[in-house]
């Protein structure tokens, strides 16, 4: 009988070693960032917008079974690694590894627990096998990205001066006010002198191939 290998996951408060399931990892997302921007009665424009983080499928299997084991407490604890860890905090980011893709030197959050087919109970009620496919996607910190932007930022602005023309950004499916101002300012607040700018009084209000100017 094989040994299954093991997918390690490690947070800043806890770390598990579960067994890989049925099937292989997948990357099912960090590819493309083409965006097709519509142009009324011609062809659509075809631009790119950078890619999306990986997003990576896994297999996993808690296997107490052999030894008649309940699972349940650590299925809970991998469960809070999806979880917020306080009000108004996020789950945490993890380090993973193991026999996965883009596993070493990443950083992940999980997404998604969904528990499939392998299911086991013992006669009191607790699970001795379970198996699950857990959706990671790569941890991006927001801060490294708005500290890379204000950093092209201050270059351009060395290089136009005071007379440089305002910038025009198309809005892409997924965007929103923030998510813009952190990537081209540099400051995901400054998303209301956007707005304002735009005459936008709601800022859920933009949609894909949207032209905004920017400050």
């Amino acid at each position: 009988m094989s040994v299954r290998p093991q997918v390690i996951f490690e947070s800043p408060t806890d770390k598990l070693r579960i067994l890989l399931g049925d099937g292989e990892p997948k990357i099912s997302e960090g590819y493309g960032g083409w965006d097709v921007i519509d142009r009324p009665k011609r062809v659509g424009a075809t631009q790119w917008n950078g890619k999306p983080p990986f997003q990576m499928e896994v297999p996993l299997m808690f296997d107490g079974w052999a030894d008649n084991n309940s699972i349940e407490s650590v299925f809970r604890r991998f469960e809070e690694m999806a979880l917020p860890v306080a009000e108004r905090k996020p789950p945490p980011v993890l380090k993973v590894t193991g026999p996965i893709p883009w596993g070493g030197g990443n950083e992940w959050v999980i997404t998604h627990i969904e528990p499939t087919g392998s299911l086991r109970r013992r006669s009191d009620g607790h699970r001795v096998r379970q198996s699950c496919t857990v959706t990671l996607r790569r941890y991006v910190e927001i801060e490294r990205i708005g500290q890379k932007a204000a950093s092209r930022a201050r270059g351009k602005n060395k290089t136009k001066g005071k007379t440089g023309k305002g910038r025009v950004y198309i809005v892409k499916k997924g965007d929103t006010l923030s998510s813009i101002a952190a990537k081209q300012l540099g400051d995901a607040s400054r998303w209301r002198e956007i707005a304002r700018l735009n005459n936008i009084r709601d800022p859920r209000d933009i949609r894909p191939g949207q032209r905004l100017r920017l400050p």
